[in-house]
């Protein structure tokens, strides 16, 4: 269980933050001076569990349908329900009396977040907790016999750098898993065409 709602780089480990944090953090000292790693901060493991259990009427609809999902066999019923999920976690509340709800907000605005775009902040953090009810990630799961709910997610939290191109890096070939082969995603602008799914 998390202590903290939010951690800085120096408290990144396996045990609270992803493996994209954590790579971020070993990379701290090995680089050329001149390559700068953005500013980062994280949102822990199952701090959503934690909110998702601040609202009872939330959490046992989606204990349901996390309990349906993993028995239906129409690949279109099980979109339908994972959407549902998505919604739920979509529709969670920021709580302003919770201690952990008022750290994470406080820390936010201290790390960069302007207070009155706070918002837009949880919104956004809300759907990185809900984008692990995707068809994708839902079927690779249950091929390792996983349960959707027993994965947690972390958030990392970075500044964002105004860039003319942006790229993504794979040290193995995603198309045919060949490690020898670095694979390179790149496009103009921050990326977005790159990492939301959208053709680009």
């Amino acid at each position: 269980m998390f202590t903290q709602s939010m951690l800085y780089m120096n408290d990144f480990s396996p045990l609270h933050s992803g493996a994209k944090s954590n790579n971020l953090e070993n990379l701290r000292g090995k680089l050329d001076p001149g390559v700068k790693l953005p500013e980062s901060a994280c949102i822990p493991f199952q701090v959503a569990e934690y909110s998702i259990g601040l609202e009872p009427a939330i959490q046992t609809k989606l204990r349901a349908l996390v309990e349906q999902v993993s028995k239906v066999k129409s690949v279109r019923k099980m979109n339908k329900m994972l959407y549902q999920c998505k919604e739920l976690i979509c529709a969670l509340n920021f709580h302003e009396e919770d201690q952990h709800h008022r750290y994470l907000r406080e820390q936010l605005v201290k790390f960069g977040v302007p207070a009155q775009d706070f918002g837009q902040a949880w919104t956004t953090i809300k759907r990185v907790w809900a984008s692990k009810f995707n068809e994708r990630a839902f079927l690779a799961t249950k091929k390792l016999g996983v349960r959707v709910d027993q994965i947690f997610m972390a958030v990392l939290v970075q500044r964002v750098v105004p860039a003319e191109y942006a790229y993504v890096i794979h040290t193995t070939n995603p198309t045919n898993a060949n490690d020898n082969e670095v694979y390179v995603e790149a496009c103009l602008g921050l990326g977005e065409a790159l990492v939301s799914d959208m053709p680009g």
